[in-house]
């Protein structure tokens, strides 16, 4: 067995912390082994430590510049850090040496779909697709890229397609939940949604468009535990915030719904939805100076939300300022 077998079968076995004293041990005395250098990279990378592992594939790809495989670990790498800039370099280049890598093709698709550049992923992911017709994450990231562009029967079956490929795949029954109900088919949505909060018990996420939907529906009760599973998850979305006040605002619990607001920050920031939501609650509560005051709070930190605005004509039409109260759309 030789040495670098050994370090990995120590790594297999639990003891990381060990493995990856023994494989710097060995990089020291063999500082160009690109084997040592890769499986330094990847422990490191499986421990979460992006940081050291991203020097390590950047020297790797200096000795072997013409390897995409190494391009595209360096990727993920970078993704993980947050750094999608770099990142999309990396697969950029590496999908010249290897045009036809399905996992490239993917991730960068992925990656310029959170940066905004839906149609220039499209194409990538339909080449994704059609190298590997089972890719179930490549038609999810498909049919997030369709849907951005308008294109909401292909989306729609791209959403089926990569459902069928891997029923458990969560994210896929929330995408499809998602725009299902953004075209009002709600019945259809909300069984998305009931698949998605099963499939992923941990995202808030799931569980607030869940309850979104249900305050849609009427159902009340249902929709106030959505949020509050959503306000029980890890980095929960401001809008579980807002949805939960709504919730008791609508069951006839003002006083409870303007204290789950709080503050009004959402991870340490002010936020127009839980504004606007207080305003409507303060309105309820016959406060309607206190209203006023945070549905401008709303309208100053979001000037397109819809709902700032909305609250502000009900308050003045409230205070009797009705040609204000006109231009606000009331």
């Amino acid at each position: 067995m030789n040495d670098l077998q050994q370090v990995v079968d120590l790594w297999r076995r639990g003891g990381h912390a060990d493995a990856l004293a023994a494989c710097r041990r060995l990089l020291d005395h063999h500082p160009q082994r690109i084997d040592v250098l890769t499986a330094l990279a990847q422990m490191l990378g499986a421990a979460r430590r992006y940081a050291e592992a991203v020097p390590l594939w950047r020297r790797i790809s200096e000795l072997t510049p013409r390897d995409a495989g190494v391009r595209r670990q360096l990727a993920e790498a970078l993704m993980a850090m947050g750094l999608e800039s770099e990142a999309i370099a990396e697969l950029r280049q590496s999908l010249v040496t290897d045009p036809q890598n399905h996992r490239a093709l993917n991730n960068l698709g992925n990656l310029l779909i959170h940066s905004g550049n839906a149609a220039q992923a499209l194409p990538l992911l339909e080449k994704a697709v059609a190298v590997k017709p089972d890719y179930a994450s490549a038609f999810n990231n498909l049919g997030i890229a369709q849907a951005r562009c308008g294109l909401h029967s292909a989306a729609i079956c791209s959403y089926l397609r990569a459902i069928e490929l891997n029923p458990q795949l969560g994210l896929a029954h929330l995408n499809l939940g998602s725009l299902l109900h953004q075209l009002g088919r709600l019945e259809e949505a909300l069984a998305s949604y009931d698949r998605a909060v099963v499939l992923e018990a941990a995202n808030a996420e799931a569980h607030n468009s869940r309850g979104t939907l249900l305050l849609d529906l009427g159902e009340l009760n249902e929709a106030l535990s959505s949020f509050q599973r959503a306000l029980a998850c890890a980095a929960p979305p401001p809008g579980a915030i807002a949805g939960q006040a709504i919730a008791l605002l609508r069951l006839a619990r003002p006083a409870a719904a303007l204290d789950a607001l709080g503050t009004g920050a959402s991870q340490g920031r002010p936020d127009s939805g839980i504004e606007a939501a207080r305003a409507a609650v303060l309105l309820a509560l016959e406060r309607p100076m206190d209203a006023l005051a945070a549905a401008e709070l709303a309208m100053d930190l979001d000037r397109h939300a819809a709902a700032g605005h909305v609250i502000r004509g009900m308050v003045l039409l409230r205070l009797e300022d009705p040609l204000t109260a006109l231009a606000e759309g009331c």
